[in-house]
């Protein structure tokens, strides 16, 4: 795996989320899509999508959960990360 993108100062090069969808396929695999903003005042938003396999979900996901600082009963629902100003959606139904 490569190593993290850095600027010219050695800092990690990185972008402020500002939304996510999730969407299961039929074969049980996922689709995720990742809204990015590389501009401070987040006007000009980008995105990157991609397909994961049901490992690769449960292992994203329980790194995701590890990584964070609040505790697991808190993590995760649509209405809370709103509040942070978040969009998550899921869609639920098949993506072929």
């Amino acid at each position: 795996m490569n190593a993290w993108n850095t600027d010219r100062h050695g800092k990690v090069r990185a972008s402020t989320v500002v939304g996510w969808k999730i969407a299961i396929e039929e074969t049980g695999g996922a689709l995720l899509r990742i809204e990015f903003s590389v501009d401070p005042a987040l006007d000009n938003i980008s995105a990157l999508q991609f397909r994961l396999d049901g490992e690769q979900a449960t292992q994203i996901g329980a790194q995701l959960i590890a990584a964070s600082p609040q505790p697991q009963s808190s993590i995760a629902t649509d209405e809370g990360n709103a509040d942070q100003g978040y969009a998550p959606t899921r869609q639920r139904h098949a993506v072929r």
